[in-house]
């Protein structure tokens, strides 16, 4: 660090999102926003494979396990996760997008 330069520190967990406060830590999910980002600038520059990888294999958003360790949240992940199915309107989604179950993914990768 530099002299009279303040560090940066995340925020507490347990502050409001976007008025929302949740009941357990979302910090690593926060960070999604990080990702995106990065792939608008990548895009920006035609760095496709850039953006790609980073959609597949994420970077910013880290939480963790439950046995120890971390884990990386990716988009791509969150787009084809089974446990989608349980938003209300997931079945609607996938209908209208002709029984296609990773509609969200298929839209980014086209």
């Amino acid at each position: 660090s530099y002299e009279g330069v303040p560090v940066c520190q995340d925020k507490a967990s347990q502050n409001p999102l976007a008025g929302y406060t949740p009941k357990s830590d979302i910090l690593g999910f926060s960070k999604l926003d990080l990702d995106l980002y990065h792939i608008f600038i990548f895009l920006k520059f035609d760095a496709l494979g850039a953006a790609e990888d980073l959609y597949a294999m994420g970077k910013h958003s880290v939480v963790p396990k439950i046995d120890g360790g971390e884990d990386i949240i990716t988009l791509r992940g969150l787009a084809t996760q089974s446990g989608r199915s349980i938003a209300p309107s997931f079945d609607m989604f996938v209908r209208y997008f002709d029984q296609d179950f990773d509609y969200a993914n298929s839209m980014v990768k086209r």
